[in-house]
């Protein structure tokens, strides 16, 4: 890589950006297979920071940091509530769409999968809003999803959510601290079906609580550089 290059075409913010990226890259290659891509919310760079380069870094590390400790919480669901995929997505892209959101796209962000289960996280980023109506809808009306069985819904999402084996799938909306949508936060089950107790989903708001604390840290929406 060239580095000069890219700092004479691009300037120091991009650089710096390129080489904390590896860095964290560099890091996660010790981990599991399965949650090497895990930190990919580097591809949601937060819109461009007024001021000194040191802001732009100071607010990946608040991503990179807020992103670690989410992902220790769900981890721990994950373990308690035996699934095998757990994730947090963020809306970005503003702009008008016909159903849920005033959202474009939605991305997993932070996540834990499984060892022996496909994270399929390139597959979750840019997901257009008005692929997922249904689903869409449900988060911007704050209801809460609860799908034993993805092969019985008739909702089109089931055939994204099929794509990826899951076979139960529960979701609920995470909000600012005006009561405004930016993500949510999904468990799927992968190598069985699960219908959860009244007692799993006060955990799992318990845990969606927790995790929209700590987004209220970082400068939401986050973008991407389309």
């Amino acid at each position: 890589m060239d580095w000069l290059l890219i700092l004479e075409k691009y300037g120091l913010p991009t650089l710096a950006v390129i080489a904390l990226g590896l860095a964290m890259w560099k890091m996660i290659q010790s981990q599991d297979a399965n949650n090497k891509k895990l930190i990919d919310q580097l591809i949601l760079i937060n819109k461009p920071v007024a001021g000194t380069d040191s802001g732009l870094l100071k607010e990946l590390k608040t991503q990179t940091e807020v992103s670690v400790k989410i992902n220790a919480l769900l981890e721990a669901l994950s373990i308690k509530l035996d699934a095998d995929r757990i994730y947090v997505f963020l809306y970005h892209n503003g702009g008008k769409t016909i159903v849920g959101p005033p959202w474009l796209n939605q991305s997993w962000w932070a996540g834990i999968v499984r060892n022996g289960v496909p994270s399929f996280v390139e597959k979750m980023q840019r997901i257009p809003v008005t692929l997922t109506p249904w689903w869409s809808q449900k988060m911007a009306q704050h209801e809460f999803v609860s799908i034993p069985s993805v092969v019985q819904m008739e909702a089109t999402e089931r055939f994204i959510l099929i794509e990826r084996g899951a076979q139960s799938v529960v979701a609920i909306g995470l909000y600012d601290s005006s009561g405004n949508l930016v993500g949510y936060l999904g468990m799927e089950w992968c190598q069985k079906s699960y219908g959860i107790t009244p007692l799993d989903e006060v955990e799992l708001r318990r845990v969606a609580a927790q995790t929209e604390i700590l987004l209220g840290m970082l400068n939401l929406p986050l973008e991407t550089k389309e």
